[in-house]
């Protein structure tokens, strides 16, 4: 079994130079054969760091725009701070669930921002 290590702990939370975001391009392709700056590969670990900090703290990812939900799947949703699961595969993208409800419904298990 696996243990999580300090999840708290992001990296490149104040680097001394900015962070890179690599691109679109880069996203679809991948790594080639190069050498990435360092500050692609910061951008790199601190989006995935931040991410895993953001699931633990909130036990849920939150819903994105830009993501392909299957059928049951669960989400937080920002606008109004509740879980949702998805009533059908692929539900609309252009509205979060809380404005989609014909396609979410909210979980019947909540938990408190406070």
């Amino acid at each position: 079994m696996t243990t999580a290590k300090t999840l708290g702990r992001v990296w490149a939370s104040s680097p001394k130079d900015p962070v890179r975001d690599p691109g679109e391009s880069k996203y679809s392709l991948g790594w080639v054969a190069e050498i990435p700056t360092y500050q692609v590969l910061n951008y790199l670990h601190n989006r995935i760091d931040s991410n895993i900090l953001a699931l633990a703290e909130r036990g849920v990812f939150e819903w994105g725009a830009d993501i392909s939900y299957k059928k049951n799947a669960l989400c937080w949703d920002e606008t109004d701070g509740r879980i949702y699961i998805a009533l059908v595969a692929n539900p609309s993208k252009s509205a979060p669930p809380s404005q989609n409800l014909n396609q979410w419904t909210a979980s019947s298990v909540q938990i408190p921002a406070s």
